[in-house]
């Protein structure tokens, strides 16, 4: 099944390829979409496959030879001349995600996500190359669907419907996953501020789409850390009073190095909305958090102190 399906992704690679190379013109919307789409159903299927041979063994030398074979192809268009650089900008893109996703892959990460993570920022560096409209809306798309591929890591890993997974204490595939995903919205950031200010992707200035980048990337990073710490707290059989102390405390810590570090003379809205945050988060404190410390307070005196409830945490 392996050397058929193999057959097939090099037979589709060749025809998006050999029609353009040889009349030397310009690769086109068709054959770039030709190659990504032939690249991601041969690692889908492929990954499959393997997955289920010697218990995902070889998920890793399979992710490897797909980076040779596109590297391989990579090189030979290199060496000729007159080869639409396009064409060799993408394919050393996916030689990079192939070659990234070697060790998530073999450590049982979440491939999907981890795929989308690093293909949006090479799409994102493609455009910036090729200035294709086509890599434009790719790039925008694989953002989107790498969001709700996260999303739904989230709920499957820190929140299931049946019973909870083991997952060690930080080294474990979702944190992994959300950490890469974080890598991907940092690489796309540092991307977006290397273009002119003046120009725009999909008509909107290229500074607001940094900001937009800016604020997933706090919310990813803040919702990413909380749920791995509620998870460890539950994994730790922490009682409940002492659990919401704890992430309270995180939220406090959190906003206020968010408040010291991001503030900015020239941009009075985002202060604006960080004094909202910490006004939030100071109101959270007398209201709902109240509620945990009293409880934890009274199940220390009823039980003579036995157990840490996390009423000192609060202090």
């Amino acid at each position: 099944m392996l050397s058929f399906l193999t057959a097939v992704y090099l037979i589709f690679y060749g025809m998006a390829l050999v029609f353009n190379i040889r009349k030397h013109e310009q690769f086109k919307y068709a054959e770039i979409g030709q190659i990504f789409t032939n690249t991601a159903v041969y690692f889908g299927f492929g990954l499959a496959i393997v997955s289920d041979y010697e218990s995902g063994m070889y998920n890793g030398l399979f992710t490897a030879f797909i980076a040779i074979i596109n590297f391989v192809i990579g090189y030979v268009l290199f060496k000729r001349n007159n080869i639409d650089k396009n064409i060799i900008y993408l394919i050393i893109g996916l030689v990079l995600t192939f070659v990234s996703l070697i060790a998530p892959i073999q450590l049982e990460g979440n491939h999907i996500t981890l795929f989308w993570a690093f293909e949006a920022v090479i799409l994102i560096w493609l455009y910036t190359k090729s200035q294709i409209k086509l890599m434009e809306l790719a790039a925008m798309v694989v953002n989107v669907l790498l969001m709700i591929s996260l999303i739904m890591d989230w709920q499957q890993n820190y929140f299931p419907h049946s019973e909870y997974i083991q997952l060690s204490i930080v080294f474990n595939k979702i944190f992994i996953t959300t950490m890469i995903v974080l890598g991907s919205v940092a690489g796309s950031i540092l991307i977006v501020k290397r273009l002119n200010p003046l120009d725009r992707i999909f008509d909107i200035p290229v500074h607001q789409i940094g900001s937009v980048f800016s604020i997933v990337f706090l919310v990813v990073l803040y919702l990413g850390l909380i749920f791995e710490l509620n998870y460890q707290f539950i994994a730790a059989e922490f009682p409940v009073s002492k659990s919401l102390i704890l992430l309270g405390i995180y939220n406090v810590v959190f906003v206020s190095v968010l408040f010291i570090w991001t503030q900015k003379p020239d941009h009075p809205k985002w202060n604006t909305a960080l004094m909202v945050i910490a006004s939030i988060g100071l109101i959270s404190y007398v209201t709902f958090y109240q509620i945990p410390i009293i409880h934890s307070r009274d199940y220390m005196l009823d039980h003579n102190y036995d157990q840490d409830y996390g009423f000192y945490w609060h202090l």
